[in-house]
């Protein structure tokens, strides 16, 4: 019987150390596009104020940051206009974000496992026509930190930074469909 219990007590230790080091599959952006609206090749004109719908009163300096995220992304892969367009052609879009779900969780909580005290965020990013309003690309998006124990202290303060940039690879993977995603 000791020796089982033995083996027992192994096993659940080197579950709780994998548990902690190996990362879970990450979850893909969901996105929807307008098939009727010819997106490709379009340019970003304004990156708007991101709003928060999560009911919480988020800290208006993390959506700054996302805001500020975003802009920098889309700006360095040659997506954002610096002005308005002066020729005629597509219509730029303008990029309207909001923060839907946001909870901090708790880096001790993070080290039982099972989701206890994950640290979530979820953010919509639509792309719509800068004349008209009308919307011809969205992306959901969700990080969750589960797991990692004390090691994902902070998570809480990044996790709406990383879930930026998917949302920004994403909307370029939109943009210019060939773009190679990270």
């Amino acid at each position: 019987m000791r020796r089982f219990a033995g083996w027992v007590l192994v096993a659940a230790a080197a579950w709780l150390g994998f548990a902690c080091v190996v990362p879970a599959r990450e979850a893909q952006p969901v996105v929807w596009v307008d098939k009727q609206a010819q997106v490709t090749g379009r340019k970003v004109l304004r990156v708007l104020e991101v709003t928060d719908e999560t009911g919480q009163s988020l800290p208006r300096e993390r959506l700054a940051e996302v805001h500020e995220r975003l802009e920098s992304a889309l700006r360095s892969a040659g997506l954002l206009m610096d002005s308005e367009p002066r020729t005629p052609g597509l219509e730029p879009l303008l990029l309207e974000t909001s923060v839907t779900s946001y909870k901090t969780g708790d880096a001790a909580g993070r080290w039982i496992g099972f989701g206890a005290g994950a640290a979530k965020c979820t953010m919509r990013a639509r792309l719509v026509e800068s004349a008209s309003g009308r919307p011809v690309a969205e992306v959901i998006h969700t990080r969750i930190v589960d797991t990692g124990g004390l090691l994902t202290i902070g998570a809480d303060a990044r996790i709406h930074l990383d879930l930026a940039d998917d949302l920004a690879n994403a909307i370029a993977g939109i943009l210019e469909p060939g773009r190679a995603r990270r």
